[in-house]
């Protein structure tokens, strides 16, 4: 099984840049009157051992470790910069499991930092491509933990999704034609659901756009050329960016191909567009 190195260096490096801005921010609102070091250190330090212990939590949560979460927190490990003794203490955790109950998470923080925690036990779970019964109790637990509801847990849940389509090619472990269709078709059908409910919204953007209305309007008469269509692709991308359901999961703007993009949007959206 291979797992792409580089790859993973460079995400839980990003990762942990946001965890680094976030600590500073934190400083400049409630803790000025501290040396900044100071803080930064001790805060940085445990905030890092607390997604440590997010990865272990998740990794048990089907009462088994896969190859692939033991290689998740392989990376991070090397990204994080935590002391010998506290990432000594941090692989025993891994090994044996650890209540999210007993994490110290923030349950009464930035909302922010509290979808990070979540997306981070998703990815942990998602690593080996299935989400088992077992992993999403585990998941619906650690949401009423962080105070969120369900739809802040389906949110995430396509967040990850279409993380892992857009980044397909750099995931050496997930080499997997069938596995991509199945992640897939799952992906288009949570879209499609927001698509739906989302659809006079949607709507009312493309109406919008004059461009986008120009290029569907040539459409419904003739042939468009690959570069109108590439056009349509992006100007869809762009409205559908618009929408904060769309702006909270981070669309993966190259998986979303027009094709794509037809199966997820509601089949009369264009048709109601030029409607008006």
């Amino acid at each position: 099984v291979e797992f792409s190195g580089n790859f993973w260096t460079q995400f839980f490096h990003n990762s942990l840049l946001f965890l680094d801005i976030f600590i500073f921010g934190q400083w400049i609102h409630t803790n000025a009157d501290r040396i900044v070091s100071d803080f930064f250190k001790y805060e940085r330090e445990e905030l890092r051992f607390s997604v440590v212990k997010i990865i272990a939590a998740a990794a048990h949560a089907n009462q088994k470790i896969e190859f692939e979460e033991r290689k998740l927190l392989d990376f991070f490990l090397q990204s994080a910069g935590l002391p010998p003794e506290k990432k000594k203490e941090a692989i025993e955790i891994f090994e044996r499991g650890i209540e999210v109950e007993v994490i110290n998470l923030p349950t009464n923080n930035s909302w922010l930092l509290k979808k990070y925690f979540l997306e981070m036990a998703i990815l942990t779970i998602w690593s080996d491509k299935k989400v088992e019964e077992k992993e999403n109790k585990f998941l619906t637990r650690l949401c009423k933990y962080l105070d969120f509801k369900d739809e802040d847990l389906e949110n995430s849940m396509i967040a990850i999704e279409g993380f892992v389509l857009e980044h397909w090619e750099e995931l050496g472990y997930l080499q997997n034609k069938q596995d991509y269709n199945e992640v897939s078709e799952r992906f288009i059908r949570r879209l499609t659901k927001l698509a739906e409910s989302n659809k006079n919204r949607i709507i009312g953007e493309v109406r919008e756009s004059k461009k986008l209305m120009e290029l569907l309007r040539k459409a419904k008469v003739g042939e468009l050329t690959e570069e109108e269509k590439s056009q349509i692709q992006k100007l869809m991308v762009t409205v559908l960016k618009t929408i904060p359901t769309f702006v909270i999961i981070s669309l993966p703007q190259r998986y979303l191909t027009l094709p794509v993009l037809m199966k997820i949007l509601p089949s009369n959206l264009f048709s109601e567009s030029l409607d008006h």
